[in-house]
């Protein structure tokens, strides 16, 4: 089940749970242009 996503991390209200934590690759596509997607998800366990 999807809870939230994003098509701009850095410039939504989700920024502050993502804890101000950059990624090596968010940073290079981030300086390319590219914006960072977030999606907040998860997953029930079926019997």
């Amino acid at each position: 089940e999807n809870l939230e996503y994003t098509r701009d991390l850095y410039r939504s209200h989700l920024a502050d749970e993502h804890f101000g934590i950059t990624t090596k690759y968010e940073k290079i596509f981030e300086n390319q242009g590219f914006k960072i997607n977030y999606l907040k998800f998860f997953l029930s366990k079926s019997n």
